[in-house]
């Protein structure tokens, strides 16, 4: 009984993380399949490192518009 809470706790946790990197991945103007990286042990925290240091694209990319208020 006490893995159910469990389970709800870890799908609450990791679903909007592992869309928070898809976005910035995203945002970089890489493939969101370069958000594994980040589930892979050895290099995992490198590569979450990286990704939030990567300056956004500049202009439109593959995945839409820049957001509005942003200016690059």
């Amino acid at each position: 009984m006490v893995f159910i809470p469990l389970l709800v706790f870890i799908l609450g946790l990791i679903l909007p993380s592992i869309a928070l990197v898809v976005r910035r991945v995203h945002d970089a103007g890489l493939s969101g399949w370069f958000a594994l990286l980040c589930f892979m042990p050895p290099i995992s925290s490198i590569a979450l490192l990286a990704f939030g240091f990567m300056p956004s694209q500049v202009g439109d990319n593959p995945w839409g518009r820049v957001p509005a208020g942003i200016r690059v």
